[in-house]
């Protein structure tokens, strides 16, 4: 699961430790961890990782399993997110260092650009990044429901108009034009993994 940022004190606080660590694990196998110094390594040492850039830092990694047998995973494309951090680490590690598992590509939002030239991707950090600046809550879910509609999801609050002067202001960043924003019943869906911001099929 990604870890919000708005989560990490929660954990903090409930834990009583000053810094949460990481791995990268899933059924493809343990890809990544955090070291001592907080930076974020991918396993080199048994996987190789080809990357599918998707803007100067983000990429899509394409793993190859050195080790596993049973199950070979050859040049195995994931639908996950990567943040690339090229500052060299404390821990004098050479291995590739993450700055954070954005999401999946699942949930890029696509809009309309305000040229008419296409669709433009719009991270799932960016998204956060709005909810963030607009204080609306930590509790929310934002869910792109067309190419012009987007819901936002609050807990304890129906008031969206913060939420969407930051859209605003992305929209008029990235030139893409502005969805309607529509609040929503904040819910979560029990047997599934939360998703703060996500896609849905259209």
């Amino acid at each position: 699961e990604v870890l919000e940022e708005s989560d990490i004190p929660v954990i903090k606080k409930a834990f009583g430790v000053d810094f949460i660590h990481q791995i990268y694990q899933c059924t493809e196998g343990f890809l990544g961890y955090t070291c001592e110094h907080g930076g974020f390594h991918i396993n080199e040492d048994i996987v190789h990782i080809e990357k599918e850039y998707l803007d100067d830092k983000r990429f899509v990694p394409i793993i190859t399993d050195f080790t596993r047998k049973g199950q070979p995973i050859i040049r195995y494309r994931l639908n996950d997110v990567l943040i690339e951090d090229k500052t060299p680490c404390l821990c004098g590690s050479k291995m590739l260092k993450i700055s954070a598992i954005e999401g999946r590509t699942d949930d890029i939002f696509y809009f309309p650009s305000s040229s008419g030239s296409g669709l433009i991707a719009v991270f799932s950090d960016f998204i956060r990044r709005c909810v963030l600046f607009s204080g609306v809550g930590d509790e929310y879910r934002v869910l792109q429901l067309s190419e012009s509609l987007v819901e936002l999801q609050l807990k304890g609050s129906d008031n969206i108009s913060p939420f969407c002067d930051e859209l605003e202001k992305l929209a008029s960043q990235l030139s893409f034009v502005m969805p309607k924003v529509i609040l929503g019943e904040y819910r979560l869906e029990t047997g599934k993994k939360l998703k703060r911001v996500e896609r849905k099929d259209f």
